[in-house]
C-alpha cells in the first residue's frame, strides 16, 4: 500500500513533551508545517497531527456494543 510506519523508541513514549518534540522533528524532517517567519505563527490550543475526521465519523451514526478491552503487553516493538 506504500505506507511507512514510523515509531519512536518505546522509552520515548511515556512523556507528552517528548512525543511533542518527536512530532516536531518528524514535521521538520518532512518539511511540513515548518514556519519560516516566527512572527507569522498563530498560537493554537491544539496541535493537529492529521486530518480532522470527527464530523465525518459522527455523520455515519456508528453504534458499537461495549466489550472488554485487552491491554497490549508492556513491551511492544514497532
Amino acid at each position: 500500500m506504500g505506507y511507512t510506519l514510523v515509531c519512536p523508541p518505546p522509552k520515548l513514549c511515556t512523556d507528552n513533551g517528548i512525543m511533542i518534540a518527536w512530532n516536531g522533528m518528524e514535521k521538520w524532517t518532512a518539511g511540513v508545517g515548518v514556519a519560516k517567519d516566527i512572527d507569522a505563527i498563530d498560537i493554537e490550543p491544539k496541535a493537529t497531527l492529521g486530518i480532522n475526521m470527527i464530523e465525518d465519523v459522527r455523520s455515519c451514526n456508528i453504534s458499537l456494543k461495549k466489550k472488554g478491552i485487552k491491554l497490549l503487553p508492556k513491551k511492544v516493538k514497532c
